[in-house]
């Protein structure tokens, strides 16, 4: 064996770092000009030989001949797998101890120098060098973060139900090296991944995407990175998220060691933030872990010998940063709160994955996680035995042992290795239940998002707030030849089965309604129910056909799965149409309800709809057009379909074939009436109950309000007044109305502006709204006080009955808010033109005087308002509690001045003054969110007008125009411009309007750029030709942050649009 002087000069520069030692890791191959680069990959095409042989691994080295080679000579880890650094005319090779074939010595049965020289290397070729500051794991690039796939069978022929599966590395691992193994008995070594490779993994789940994750994960040397877990966590969420387009695809997550805890903090911010991180908890299906230290490793990792070791030997040159290591600590809080909140999670959650722990059996060799010998002498141990690598979850978490060490039970060489073939079994049956695991929750959440869709505020608000009947009464009904005919109907083409109750108002059929409803739940209980009540004073869709279609579509669906099954998919398209911001359209519902009538269902159905006349007229004759149609189809369908209807006897509207039952003409009726007065009158019988019953005339209302008043009389000591009461009182219920408002109280303003605000107000105001919106008005000095804190519900209750004199209840919805009694009172105060009569001040224009009452109510008390313009939102919240009408008052006030305007009482004078208080616009511009985004630097009187044509106030917009100009607003590029405003609204007669009123075709804003700009946004051609035939500049609109409306926005969306653009000279 040829042998080489360590003084030879060609060898001296590398000889240099040659100490005694008792183990060596570096491999220099001196072979002339030969360049090994990164991975032995780049080798000099005319170098005379190709390296194959790059190190091998040496003991006890100290006073050995440099012929005589070592036992164990051996070939390195493969090319991914180590590490190169340049050196003059030579490479040096790191490789990690105890990873190193041998190659057979002369003493058993080899050839060293043969064996090299096969290779393609001279032995004289190779020394040993120690290097003990390099670290023998690759170091991770830019290019090795983040997610990379591996395999992607997804769109592989008959992948309709595809898989996502990503595997995460541990600490100080490389996320591609960790999934790789020499592959047993292979001259020369070839090296597998699991993930990747085709007869591996990719083999059992075909159509899959198989994935690996990477970070950031040495902590210490000099490619050491300090990084947090949650840092690590909102990386891959970030990653996941855009990745995954199909945010329900089931996920399985795989980790070893760290990267098994990463996975946990991963699920758990998911978890905590779902709409940041749509789909990926409740997407994951399984977890699989390998080595994973649950409640931590050994001490002699965490916080013993080798974190000891790694100190001495890189921190005075280079970072060691232990704080990584700190959440491996057996026992350490962070991990013990990391595991707990995770179980938590999972228990709290109805689709838990599927858990799989796996956990090593035999001892590591600790010290090479420092890399070469610098870890000798450390004692082997298992890092993470049974009890740290199991997750106990339920019977879906399990946990299996392998003949592994820590440093191997995430590689496997050859599909045919036990320990793999578990790991595949294991993945193989996440996926087959994943698929149905997730197919399921998407079911579910579709179906929770559909159902969610057809609700609206107060959809069963108003069958709630009708009064339950008194005992005893109602019942007659049901014992009626009408009702019994209905109910027990047998010719399906004859009887089309309606029952249509009629009465005067007040007469008291939603009550007789709400009664049968309770007692059909029962009638017909094998029945699918569905029961709608409409209700005029609530807002739009209490008081709409959509409403009420909404409201049935929703109790079918919610009782009878197959009517849902066909409901999904209308659904599913409108949301992959429309995304989340879109409604209900009444004909799309009829169809699907008409549609229905033609199935085959296991169940009859009932529907009753209740005050069809609280509709508009053409509404009312729309549906019961429309439930025409429905009994129709149902009867040819041969279907059951039982419809009972209730409404006033005007407008009259016919159908065909139905029962028809007028209240006030039953005989039960006059019973429920007399069982009334004698429940409820202090001193029943007599001549007083008869003359009570008799003046009724079958209007139950009538009574309510009459007994009270009597009762009343009889609590003062007037009980020889109870008669003169009733012989006094008006037996017409209108007049019953003006009797109880004509009453002379010291109160009567308040008493007239409490209705003003229940029929005019531009949304329903709550309780406590109504109690100091009456005061601001009532006593200019008390809308703060008294103190909303010390004021109970019961004390605002018992005001508002009181002013109103009955005739305002609270209703019983979540926010409890104000109506009348019934519609009769609505109809009694505007229909019959009563308002006017009560406030000589309302007698020209009732509505417009109204409106502008209660604009001046709202301004002023925005004006009162003490609040500081810093830190606005908490400012509010602050400032609402302690003025409860402040939110309504800011936001409506404009709205009251556009309806004052409509009803031609202007308004422009008083809202010029509103913007000479500077604290109330602040306060208003603050707060009120018709005009958005807002630009704060404008002036108040630009605010306002853009405020009016952003909410689509034109009434009040054309007036401020006339007012003040067309102008305003055109100074600053900063300031907001109604023009721009205008334009993006689609508003041609404003856009008109304030052309001829000097507005700058031109001007430039920081909303929606320039007018041009904003009508090509907007999409509106006929705006886009006014402002070019006025003059706009079609260049500037090419420039600035809006030009790309102009061309591809409008190329895109409006060919029209893009040909007119055209014809002015744009160029695509």
């Amino acid at each position: 064996m040829p042998s080489f002087e360590p003084s030879d000069a060609t060898m001296q520069p590398f000889l240099q770092p040659v100490i005694d030692t008792q183990s060596a890791a570096v491999v220099v191959a001196l072979i002339g000009r030969t360049a090994l680069g990164r991975g032995g990959s780049e080798l000099d095409a005319a170098a005379p030989s190709q390296v194959a042989f790059v190190g091998w691994s040496m003991a006890n080295t100290r006073g050995a001949q440099p012929g005589a080679l070592p036992r164990s000579l051996g070939i390195s880890c493969g090319p991914a797998m180590f590490q190169s650094w340049y050196f003059k005319g030579a490479a040096a090779l790191a490789f990690p101890r105890g990873l190193t074939p041998s190659i057979p010595t002369e003493a058993e049965g080899g050839n060293a120098g043969s064996e090299l020289a096969r290779r393609g290397c001279n032995i004289r070729d190779v020394i040993l060098l120690h290097s003990r500051t390099e670290w023998s794991v690759r170091p991770i690039t830019e290019n090795d973060l983040g997610l990379e796939v591996l395999y992607d069978g997804t769109t592989q022929p008959g992948a309709h139900k595809p898989v996502d599966i990503v595997a995460v590395h541990g600490m100080g691992a490389h996320p591609d090296d960790t999934w790789c193994s020499q592959v047993p008995d292979q001259d020369p070594p070839t090296y597998v991944n699991w993930l990747k490779d085709k007869e591996f993994l990719p083999a059992s789940v075909p159509h899959a995407r198989i994935m690996r994750y990477g970070y950031s994960s040495q902590w210490f040397g000099k490619n050491a990175t300090k990084t947090k877990m949650s840092d690590i966590s909102q990386a891959f969420l970030f990653d996941l998220d855009e990745f995954r387009e199909d945010k329900n695809r089931p996920l399985i997550l795989i980790g070893h060691s760290f990267g098994g805890l990463v996975l946990l903090k991963t699920l758990v911010d998911a978890n905590m933030e779902p709409k940041r991180w749509p789909g990926t908890y409740d997407s994951t299906v399984g977890l699989v872990f390998l080595g994973t230290p649950f409640r931590g490793t050994h001490d002699s990792l965490s916080q013993g010998e080798v974190l000891l070791r790694a100190w001495q030997l890189f921190a005075a040159e280079r970072p060691v940063y232990s704080e990584n290591l700190g959440i491996l600590r057996a026992g350490g809080e962070p991990l013990i709160d990391l595991v707990d909140t995770y179980l938590r999670v999972a228990r709290k959650s109805p689709m838990m994955p599927r858990v799989a722990c796996f956990y090593e059996q035999k001892a590591s060799e600790i010290g090479r996680i420092l890399g070469k010998d610098a870890g000798t002498g450390i004692q082997p141990v298992i890092l993470v035995d049974e009890t740290s690598g199991s997750l106990d979850l339920n019977d879906k978490s399990d946990k299996y042992a392998l003949p592994r060490t820590h440093f191997d039970i995430h590689r496997f060489g050859s599909p045919r290795e036990q320990a793999f073939r578990q790991v595949r079994s294991v993945i193989r049956k996440m996926v087959d239940e994943g698929r149905e695991m997730v197919h399921s929750q998407c079911d579910e959440n579709d179906k929770r998002g559909c159902i969610q869709s057809l609700c609206f505020p107060n959809i069963d608000a108003r069958q709630q707030d009708i009064a339950s009947a008194h005992p005893g009464t109602c019942d007659w009904l049901f014992r009626t030849d009408e009702f019994r005919i209905w109910q027990t109907r047998t010719d399906l083409t004859g009887d089309q089965g309606v029952l249509w109750i009629k009465g005067k108002p007040g007469a008291g059929k939603s009550t007789l309604m709400k009664h049968t409803w309770g007692h059909c739940k029962q009638a017909f209980e094998k029945y699918t129910r569905a029961a709608y009540f409409f209700n005029a004073r609530g807002v739009d869709l209490e008081k709409t056909p959509c409403g009420m279609l909404r409201s049935l579509v929703y109790q079918l669906v919610t009782q009878e799965p197959s009517t849902l099954r066909r409901f999904l998919p209308i659904f599913r398209d409108k949301r992959e149409k429309h995304g989340t911001q879109w409604e209900w359209r009444e004909s799309e519902l009829k169809e699907f309800l008409l549609s229905e009538m033609q199935h085959d269902q296991p169940k009859p159905l009932l529907l009753l709809v209740d005050a069809l006349d609280e509709c508009s007229e053409p509404h009312v004759r729309d549906v019961v057009k429309y439930l025409q149609d429905l009994s129709d189809t149902a009867a040819t369908n041969a279907r059951i379909l039982n419809i009972c209807l209730s409404s006033r006897h005007y407008p009259h509207i016919s159908m065909r074939t139905c029962q028809e039952l007028v209240v006030e003409s039953s005989w039960g009726h006059d019973r429920d009436i007399a069982a009334y007065v004698r429940g409820t009158l202090i001193k029943p019988g007599g001549e007083l109950e008869g003359a009570l019953i008799g003046k009724a005339s079958g209007v139950f209302m009538w009574v309510v309000l009459v007994v009270a008043m009597l009762n009343i009389a009889y609590d003062e000591g007037k009980v020889e007044a109870m008669h003169r009461t009733l012989h006094e009182v008006p037996s017409d219920l209108d007049d019953l109305f003006q009797t109880l408002l004509a009453r002379d109280k010291p109160d009567k303003n308040e008493t007239v502006l409490m209705l003003q605000w229940v029929l005019f107000s531009r949304r329903p105001l709550t309780a406590k709204e109504l109690f100091y919106a009456t005061l601001a008005g009532t006593n200019a000095e008390s809308q703060g006080t008294p103190d909303p804190s010390v004021i109970t519900p019961a004390d605002i209750r018992r005001r508002i009955t009181n002013s109103s004199r009955g005739l305002i209840e609270v209703r019983k919805n979540r926010d409890e808010t104000v109506q009348f009694i019934h519609e009769t009172v609505n109809d009694f105060l505007l229909r019959n033109q009563r308002l006017e009569k009560l406030d000589p001040a309302l007698e020209l224009n009732p509505i417009g005087a109204s409106h502008c009452r209660l604009r001046a109510i709202c301004t002023s008390y925005a004006a009162r308002v003490v609040w500081q313009p810093v830190d606005s939102a908490g400012q509010m919240a602050v400032s609402g509690s302690r003025y409860p009408f402040m939110n309504y008052a800011v936001s409506r006030f404009i709205h009251h001045a556009e309806a004052a305007e409509v009803a031609h009482v202007g308004q422009v004078d008083a809202l010029w003054q509103l913007t000479e208080n500077h604290a109330a616009m602040e306060l208003i511009q603050a707060c009120d969110a018709v005009s958005r985004p807002r630009v704060r630097s404008c002036s108040k009187k630009v605010w306002l007008l853009c405020a009016a044509i952003t909410g689509g106030l034109s009434k009040l917009a054309k007036a401020i125009i006339l007012e003040w100009g067309g102008h305003i607003g055109c100074g600053h590029e900063s300031c907001d411009k109604p023009l721009q405003r205008a334009s993006h609204k689609e508003n041609t007669e404003i856009v008109a309007l304030l052309l001829r009123n000097g507005a700058d075709v031109n001007a430039p804003a920081r909303i929606y750029g320039t007018p041009l700009q904003a009508a090509v946004s907007g999409g509106n051609v006929g705006i886009v030709a006014l402002l070019l035939e006025n003059g706009a500049n079609f260049v500037d609109a090419l420039r600035g942050h809006y030009s790309d409306e102009v061309g591809e926005v409008a190329r895109a969306r409006n060919p029209e649009m893009s040909a007119l653009l055209v014809e002015y000279g744009a160029r695509y």
